[in-house]
């Protein structure tokens, strides 16, 4: 996921009944130490009081690691409600040798607001690939059709490294296609709810003109299919990978009508990423 998150400081007032919310409801927050992986607490109680003319809320949360060392730390903390994440900073200020401990909360609290779509890092870790239908009169000779074969050692990009013979001819199945038209397929780096990126050799570039127009998308996420309609490239820029030995290549993007079901895939799979980047995002926004 790329960072795309800002944060808007709230009043201690409109914390009141999320704050009773989380306790009532058992919910889980995360605390951390910066660059470290975040560690999930059930929320036990709260306690609130004034403090001179400072507002003090406290937590008490339940986490078995936690001991007096923890009392040193400057962590932070995040938690979720009705949709939206908040985000804070705070310190154990007494354990209670149960597994509970007191956490107290930074009296600044922000709410998160995303920048437009997030983007979901897609490789290495996931198997998602694009596939355009192109017109067989197209001069096709340097680019790969899935309905004819896989090239095995295709030298700038191993597109299909990865993706069993069975999963694409699976694909195959799935995707329409008819006598005039052949099917390329590109391994998607990153995608979001309404857009994708993928890296093409120098001599495929060439098919990704200015006057392309709009296509249509079928996307396999692993053994997922959806079909993406209204896609307009984007971008066609010049990419480097040192990786590949400074190969010259482009970076492709294009922008696609919303799909429900690839939305909702998509957020799955970016709450499973545990968040990290947006963990990220708040500690250099408050460093």
């Amino acid at each position: 996921m790329e960072g795309s998150s800002n944060f808007i400081e709230l009043d201690w007032a409109e914390l009141t009944e999320d704050i009773h919310n989380l306790v009532a409801s058992h919910a889980k927050v995360k605390i951390w130490e910066k660059g470290d992986l975040p560690d999930l607490c059930e929320v036990v109680n709260s306690h609130s009081n004034e403090e001179g003319e400072e507002f003090c809320q406290q937590l008490r949360l339940r986490l078995g690691k936690v001991d007096d060392s923890w009392k040193t730390k400057d962590l932070f903390m995040q938690f979720s409600l009705g949709g939206l994440d908040y985000f804070t900073k705070g310190k154990v200020v007494e354990v209670l040798g149960n597994e509970d401990f007191w956490f107290e909360m930074n009296p600044h609290v922000f709410k998160m607001e995303k920048r437009g779509d997030e983007r979901l890092l897609t490789y290495p870790n996931f198997q998602v690939y694009a596939y355009f239908k192109i017109q067989k009169q197209v001069n096709t000779q340097n680019l790969i059709f899935i309905n004819k074969h896989v090239e095995d050692n295709h030298k700038a990009f191993k597109k299909f490294q990865e993706l069993s013979n069975e999963e694409i001819l699976e694909a195959q199945d799935r995707v329409e296609s008819d006598q005039e038209d052949e099917l390329i397929g590109f391994r998607a780096l990153d995608l979001s709810s309404s857009g994708i990126a993928f890296l093409v050799n120098e001599k495929e570039k060439a098919y990704f003109s200015n006057d392309i127009g709009e296509l249509n998308i079928t996307l396999l996420f692993d053994k997922d299919v959806f079909k993406l309609s209204s896609a307009k490239m984007v971008y066609n820029v010049d990419y480097v990978n040192p990786r590949m030995g400074n190969l010259p290549m482009a970076k492709i993007g294009f922008t696609f009508s919303d799909n429900p079901e690839l939305t909702k895939l998509i957020d799955q799979k970016i709450k499973e990423s545990g968040g990290d980047e947006a963990h990220k995002d708040f500690e250099n926004f408050v460093d």
